[in-house]
């Protein structure tokens, strides 16, 4: 049962700096002990608030390292911050959502199977008939399965289950959309809904510290699979982000990135936020072409030598304009047809329309992505593959964060990693470069923060 009275409040949340003094030097730690409280400041006895951390700075330089934290599941945590770079900085700490939200978060999670309603379109052509039938990724066991479309497929691992038509046959499904909110929620719990994810918001506290410089740290290696691990992925300064797991460096549109990209073809399969590296390619691509000595223009221009597609993922979507069931083709379905290869890059950008859904809708998905991409390793070694995870992003209002919950966005990622962790890929985990954020966070990120994702990724292919 949730306690309202114990719910964490940010304002009443206290930070303490353990190893305070005046002066830190570059590459040491900050260590912050964050003591949760309720309303009425006494201490929590149980762990579980979403907290983020960071280490910023605004003048002279811009720069920001993104904290870890530690829960020791009683009502304590500490923050770990790594100091980055010389100057001034100040330490924020956000209270995402208190232990309670991620309780009800959890509970809407696992039990209500329909936050996002799919409806789909049955058609028959013969009769102009046309009948919308509510859909879902779960099988509802109460339901006689005569009753039921089952629309399943075994290679993509995926289930559909739609309500069956009347008069209509299951295989004249033509259109597939999402339909309004759901109505799991009374009004009832949409007030307590509202009351812990939107009352219980953010705080942020500051504190600031003068750095001094140190010589800096070992070599880093190259971009790509199996990177060792690392306290924390990187830092930000003057708008360039630099990774503690590898060497990225930075690639403008010249002629040695084209030298790099030429006769490479890229497949960015996923949601919109794929979609952004797609449209960065194209663009980097027509901009290095201008700038090109005339020959090279010309047979560029013959040629076409470096391919982009993209392709959305299936549903879940959050889309209300209907797409044609004809249309959709399953990630797993798409890698067995690539012929891979040495100049063949397949990105992933898969989480941001799942975070509305059961885990085990997103967990059957990415084991079938993973077998996929086992099975074209094995015909083309060679194949580079990446998996880009989740970001920060914008939430407005109980309804959304019943959808679109960072916390859920974060338990996608480590689900993810935890599949995905052993191939032989590069998880390039952006969760931190979005944490890191001046003013709000974006679903879809700048396109500065875009082309930082996408040096990470030309490191890993361009030698």
């Amino acid at each position: 049962e949730i306690s309202i009275s114990r719910m964490t409040i940010a304002y009443t949340t206290s930070l303490h700096l353990i190893n305070d003094r005046d002066v830190f030097k570059v590459g040491e730690t900050l260590f912050i002990k964050i003591v949760a409280k309720d309303a009425m400041a006494r201490p929590k006895s149980y762990g579980e608030d979403f907290f983020l951390a960071k280490l910023y700075s605004n003048s002279p330089i811009q720069a920001c390292s993104p904290g870890k934290i530690i829960d020791y599941g009683n009502g304590t945590y500490l923050a770990k911050l790594f100091l980055c770079c010389p100057g001034k900085f100040s330490v924020s700490v956000k209270l995402i959502h208190s232990s309670e939200a991620v309780q009800v978060l959890r509970r809407a999670r696992d039990t209500f199977l329909d936050r996002r309603v799919t409806i789909c379109d049955f058609y028959d052509e013969k009769t102009s008939r046309s009948e919308w039938k509510q859909c879902s990724f779960s099988q509802n066991d109460s339901v006689n399965p005569r009753d039921i479309c089952d629309f399943s497929k075994r290679v993509p691992n995926s289930t559909f289950y739609c309500a069956r038509p009347r008069t209509i046959s299951c295989n004249s499904i033509l259109h597939c959309k999402r339909a309004e909110y759901s109505n799991s929620f009374d009004v009832l719990s949409r007030k307590l809904f509202y009351f812990l994810l939107i009352q219980g918001g953010l705080g942020e506290k500051a504190r600031q510290q003068c750095i001094h410089d140190t010589p800096r740290g070992e070599a880093l290696p190259r971009c790509g699979p199996h990177l060792p691990k690392k306290t924390y992925e990187g830092f930000w300064f003057n708008n360039t982000w630099y990774s503690f797991r590898c060497n990225s460096r930075q690639f403008p549109p010249s002629l040695e990135t084209y030298t790099c990209l030429q006769n490479k073809t890229f497949f960015v399969i996923g949601d919109s936020t794929g979609r952004q590296y797609w449209g960065f390619l194209k663009n980097l691509v027509e901009d290095i072409n201008t700038r090109l000595p005339e020959a090279m223009k010309e047979w560029e221009k013959k040629h076409d030598s470096i391919k982009i597609n993209f392709l959305f993922h299936t549903f879940p979507r959050n889309i209300r304009e209907p797409i044609k069931v004809n249309d959709f083709i399953y990630a797993a379905d798409k890698i067995d047809s690539i012929t891979g290869g040495p100049d063949v890059v397949i990105i992933f950008s898969i989480w941001a329309h799942y975070s509305a859904e059961p885990l085990e809708t997103f967990r059957s998905r990415v084991w079938a992505i993973r077998h996929a991409i086992e099975r074209c390793l094995n015909r083309f070694p060679d194949t580079k593959v990446i998996w880009r995870t989740g970001n920060m992003r914008e939430v407005n209002g109980w309804y959304w964060a019943l959808e679109n919950s960072n916390w859920f966005a974060y338990q996608l990622l480590l689900e993810a990693k935890q599949i995905l962790g052993d191939l032989d890929i590069f998880v390039m985990d952006i969760w931190d470069i979005s944490v890191c954020d001046n003013r709000k966070y974006l679903l879809h990120p700048k396109p500065n923060v875009i082309k930082n994702h996408m040096d990470l990724i030309f490191s890993y292919i361009c030698p």
